[in-house]
């Protein structure tokens, strides 16, 4: 007796399959930090969110996914539950997986850096009256066989009445190469005259740094 085909319904199926991709693509976290989605919209000068930060391309993005799972469920004849479960643990696997295996063989200059944002911190402290020191670890990997280099600055999260990391820039950007496939804490230590600042960090630390790499016309905000 021949088995039942799997898929019942090729529209909808081929629906899930156009669906699922575009809500992956939109929370590609590639080239920057943030998800491709945003720097779509960023280009039409589109807001990301409503005043009571309410953010219009996360709830797009998740109504795209939860209507590619509708799709997939639809267009099933058995194993409806495992392969919806299946999809939703592969959205979340796919852009990691992509992403590294991009970064170890097509990628190249600063496209090829990645950073270890969760290892990442910077510490300051004010050793003089009007001078300030910081100092930062960044850890960084060239995914490349070939030397890279390229410059770094670093950028807040939120536009805050006291500058903490960007103060760096002070004395930036910072250049950086780093050989094939070389993997390193980059230790960025300087002092700061904050005489003509009128609001800065004073002593305390941060992590989960955002660096900015520059090369040439080439920039990616990590």
């Amino acid at each position: 007796m021949r088995e039942e085909a799997l898929i019942k319904q090729w529209t909808y199926f081929y629906l899930f399959v156009t669906f699922y991709l575009i809500s992956i693509i939109l929370n590609f976290p590639f080239p920057h930090e943030y998800p491709l989605g945003e720097q779509i919209i960023s280009i039409f000068g589109i807001p990301l969110a409503t005043t009571q930060d309410v953010q219009y391309l996360g709830i797009a993005t998740l109504v795209i996914f939860i209507t590619s799972l509708f799709f997939l469920g639809h267009s099933l004849v058995r194993y409806h539950k495992r392969l919806i479960i299946l999809a939703i643990i592969l959205s979340g696997v796919i852009p990691a997986i992509s992403i590294d295996v991009y970064q170890n063989t097509l990628a190249s200059g600063i496209y090829a850096v990645s950073y270890n944002r969760d290892a990442s911190s910077c510490n300051f402290n004010m050793i003089e009256e009007d001078t300030l020191q910081g100092e930062c670890e960044l850890p960084l990997k060239n995914n490349s066989g070939d030397q890279v280099s390229f410059s770094i600055g670093f950028y807040e999260d939120h536009v805050f009445e006291r500058r903490t990391v960007s103060i760096m820039n002070e004395k930036g950007p910072y250049q950086v190469t780093l050989e094939g496939h070389e993997q390193k804490e980059l230790s960025i230590s300087t002092t700061i005259d904050v005489s003509q600042m009128e609001s800065h960090i004073e002593n305390g630390s941060a992590s989960h740094v955002n660096i900015k790499l520059s090369s040439g016309e080439a920039f990616r905000d990590l």
